[in-house]
């Protein structure tokens, strides 16, 4: 589920939706637009539509659960592994997807202001965890876009895992920059980055167990 109205995730699989449907589904507490776009995965798409949230359910009540409860009214198997993914600052969507996730997984790139980032972010899932989703878990970080060789990625790695577990190190990656930006990620089969997420996959799930 793309909440983010930069909508960079639904374009990245090559998804629109004209209808601004997710924004609808927030406001309207109705359930969410799921779009097929391969056998095991399917995609709730954004809209720059969406950002309208941020300042219209500001003064609802309950407004921190509205996404909790799109999703429960949305139809998906038992068997459903929902990830959403969040927008950078933690305005109304982000308290949402916060407050409907089970868990949090932090990416970000190798560098002074991320990490401060990281620090700030921790303070908020605090907050969350005690006063609307005490089940909210941090169950690591991801580093992206990062260079082996340069010294300063092996630094905020360091100083991460003295915050939370460090799942991995996603490499730069050209293939994968083409691809997302031409929206056909589904069709990239190899790539130096997809083997890094993928080590980061089977480790999740293992800490997941």
């Amino acid at each position: 589920m793309d909440g983010d109205p930069q909508a960079s995730l639904s374009r990245t699989f090559g998804q629109t939706d004209p209808a601004d449907r997710f924004y609808a589904s927030l406001t309207q507490r109705a359930g969410l637009l799921v779009k097929q776009v391969a056998d095991w995965f399917t995609i709730t798409p954004s809209t720059l539509e969406l950002s309208r949230a941020e300042t219209e359910l500001i003064k609802e009540i309950g407004r921190e659960h509205i996404l909790r409860v799109a999703i429960d009214k949305t139809e998906l198997s038992n068997d459903t592994v929902v990830l959403l993914d969040c927008p950078p600052s933690l305005g109304i969507l982000a308290v949402n997807c916060l407050c409907a996730a089970g868990g949090l997984i932090v990416v970000i790139q190798p560098g002074g202001f991320e990490l401060h980032a990281v620090v700030h972010l921790g303070m908020t899932v605090r907050v969350i965890q005690q006063q609307a989703n005490c089940e909210l878990a941090v169950l690591g970080t991801i580093l992206t876009n990062c260079h082996p060789r340069r010294k300063i990625t092996g630094q905020i790695e360091e100083e991460l895992s003295r915050i939370h577990p460090v799942l991995g190190a996603v490499r730069t990656d050209a293939q994968l920059l083409y691809a997302t930006t031409a929206g056909t990620l589904l069709k990239l089969k190899r790539s130096n980055a997809l083997s890094d997420y993928q080590r980061i996959v089977d480790r999740l799930w293992t800490v997941l167990a």
